[in-house]
């Protein structure tokens, strides 16, 4: 089966595809090389069916993601390449789409920063029953990456990100608001989070933060556009292509970052939760997307007597194996007024507060005393600079 992978209205290459499992076969030809996705290509810019399936599956919800197989199951499909082709691998995290050869489309008719998409993926995900027979795959669940149960929602013009807790503490949803919060007071460029109740359980929505002119590009892809020197460390190397690509402010975006984290004891941070902005006309970079992703941390998963056990061993990170170590890759920080978190754990009580049902007082309390913890830590770290 053929099939053309676009750039809006831009052909870009053409595929020849298996047509019962839609794998793969071959890449027949590349129309713009120019167009072609960042990070599907290797760093001498070779354009190869490994390269390009790199890119292709990492464009996709996680395989062993809760209710996949239930899901394919449902709408009878075998694999998530066909889901992905079934819904035109649109995303709205950048303008790329896959179309048949010979089915006539343009990009103002498909693409979801114009037109309304269905929940019928999420909702099924999500435990809803549904029929094969009219269900519609035109959906960015097709293309969003992570474990954390979310989904899109187009409303009046406005497409919104909701994201679930995980249970028993539903968690992660008060964790967003308290790290929108965070930033708000240091200054920091992020997404903004904001708290609904949905039957005495938290959810969070923020606004989507690109559209059918600027993309979103994670560091995965950016730190594969260039070769990596034997003598750089991964640190090194990402700053290096960030500048390659026009970006230069890259140390203080990841002072930012590594300081929310810090606070946050966000060990949950991949190469994809952060990353480049790009003019999707002009092909040009533009910016580092704003802080987010910081959901799961704060010991979202872990019985309250574990988040403060000095015992407890935390996850690793981007560019250190732990969250507190990546301080340490930090020469002369930025100068950050710690002192505007001084009243946070008002902030923090209030905001877990809203959920009684999953989180009581001592696990409240344990998450603050963390919270303080991290605190004083950035701020000692600071003064050691």
């Amino acid at each position: 089966m053929k099939y053309i992978l676009m750039h809006k209205d831009n052909p870009v290459a053409e595929f020849d595809f298996d047509e019962k499992r839609s794998g793969l076969k071959k890449i027949t030809n590349v129309v713009d090389s120019k167009l072609l996705p960042p990070g599907s290509y290797d760093a001498q810019g070779n354009f190869t069916k490994k390269t390009f399936l790199n890119w292709w599956e990492e464009r996709s919800l996680p395989k062993d993601k809760a209710n996949i197989d239930y899901m394919l199951s449902c709408i009878c499909l075998k694999n998530l390449s066909q889901l992905k082709l079934k819904g035109m691998a649109l995303s709205l995290q950048d303008c790329y789409w896959m179309r048949k050869a010979d089915v006539d489309l343009s990009w103002k008719n498909v693409n979801f920063f114009q037109n309304e998409f269905t929940q019928d993926i999420a909702d099924v995900l999500y435990g809803m029953k549904v029929e094969a027979y009219g269900f519609n795959m035109r959906s960015p669940e097709n293309t969003t990456t992570g474990y954390t149960k979310k989904y899109w929602k187009y409303n009046n013009g406005n497409i919104c990100l909701i994201k679930m807790g995980t249970p028993p503490y539903r968690q992660q949803p008060l964790n967003d608001s308290l790290f929108s919060e965070i930033c708000n007071r240091l200054g920091i460029d992020h997404v903004q989070y904001d708290v609904i109740m949905e039957k005495d359980l938290p959810l969070s929505v923020c606004y989507c933060f690109t559209n059918q002119d600027t993309e979103f590009i994670p560091a995965l892809q950016v730190t594969r556009m260039f070769k990596k020197e034997k003598s750089d460390s991964d640190l090194v190397h990402y700053i290096k292509c960030c500048e390659k690509l026009g970006v230069t402010d890259t140390f203080t975006f990841l002072s930012n970052m590594f300081v929310i984290d810090r606070i946050m004891n966000n060990d949950d941070r991949s190469y994809t939760d952060f990353g480049l902005l790009r003019d999707a006309n002009t092909l040009k970079f533009i910016k580092h997307a704003p802080l987010f992703g910081c959901g799961n941390s704060l010991g979202y998963y872990m019985p309250f007597k574990d988040i403060l056990n000095p015992k407890t061993v935390w996850g690793g990170t981007p560019f250190a194996k732990k969250s507190e170590d990546r301080l340490y890759l930090l020469n002369n920080m930025p100068k950050y007024n710690f002192d505007r978190l001084e009243s946070i754990e008002i902030f923090a009580t209030n905001t877990y507060g809203l959920s009684k049902k999953t989180m009581n007082i001592p696990r409240t309390n344990a998450v603050i005393g963390l919270l303080k913890n991290n605190i004083d830590n950035c701020k000692n770290f600071q003064k050691s600079q």
